[in-house]
């Protein structure tokens, strides 16, 4: 898996718990045209990569419906002085809106309109995301070496030389991928495990933990997604009836893992 479906599947899965409750009993969204400003939540998600790559994301609700952006209904991100609409997808009875750019400069809020023709404008949300970050160990060039076979350490450090100021809203959180096998013929698995850890810029991995009861010895991918993000000190715009905002950065490593001896 590249990094970029890496980033993919990731918020595929922060998205696809928000989008949850929504009906499946037919799959058809709503227009969003049918429905005033203050009936509609919004959920707004922003995610920064390596080399400040940013993905922007909003999806529209209504009574467990997702809405269609219809009758010159547009949400847009506003960044370096410019407005830009973000792009629709439709399927499954979900309309999503993305835009994804790298930006020339990084920022700590991302901020979304949602301007309407016949309806109240929306156009004072915004995003916080957290202070980027550098994934300094293991790397992909030094391969991942388990201490007695068992556990490895992931270190991690700020962009810059000032300390940061902890954060209690932020989370940090650690997603491995992993194809994992035994050459005595013990069957292969291959899934994904998340763990939610101190953001003090070192975590032992417990391979154990993570990959579960099996006598594996080698895994010919383990890559790491690691997430900082912060769900709360987003704004939504007070016409809006509710939703959520989410910011995150995301670092992605690919990796393989050789001599396990997890039993």
């Amino acid at each position: 898996m590249n990094s970029k479906a890496v980033v993919k599947s990731v918020l595929v899965t922060l998205m696809a718990t928000i989008m949850m409750g929504c009906s499946d009993e037919a799959d058809e969204t709503k227009s969003s045209s049918d429905f005033v400003t203050s009936a509609i939540e919004a959920h707004y998600l922003v995610e920064v990569s390596e080399a400040n790559k940013v993905l922007y994301q909003a999806n529209f609700i209504n009574d467990k419906s997702s809405l269609e952006l219809e009758n010159g209904d547009v949400i847009s991100v506003v960044t370096n002085n410019e407005t830009i609409a973000l792009e629709e997808s439709t399927g499954a009875g979900t309309a999503t809106y993305r835009l994804i750019r790298t930006e020339t400069q990084s920022a700590s809020r991302y901020f979304f309109e949602f301007t309407r023709t016949s309806q109240e404008d929306a156009d004072g949300s915004y995003v916080k995301v957290p202070n980027g970050f550098i994934l300094t160990s293991p790397s992909e060039t030094d391969g991942y070496i388990p201490v007695e076979g068992k556990a490895f350490t992931i270190q991690w450090r700020e962009l810059t030389s000032e300390v940061p100021v902890p954060d209690e809203d932020e989370e940090f959180t650690l997603i491995y991928d992993f194809i994992c096998r035994n050459d005595s013929g013990t069957p292969s698995i291959e899934n994904r495990s998340a763990e939610k850890v101190a953001d003090n810029g070192s975590h032992v991995v417990n391979l154990a933990n993570i990959l579960g009861a099996g006598d594996y010895d080698e895994c010919s991918k383990f890559d790491i997604v690691a997430i900082r993000s912060d769900e709360v000190n987003g704004v939504l715009d007070s016409e809006l009836k509710s939703g959520s905002t989410v910011g995150s950065q995301i670092r992605t490593v690919e990796g393989s893992l050789d001599g396990l001896q997890l039993q």
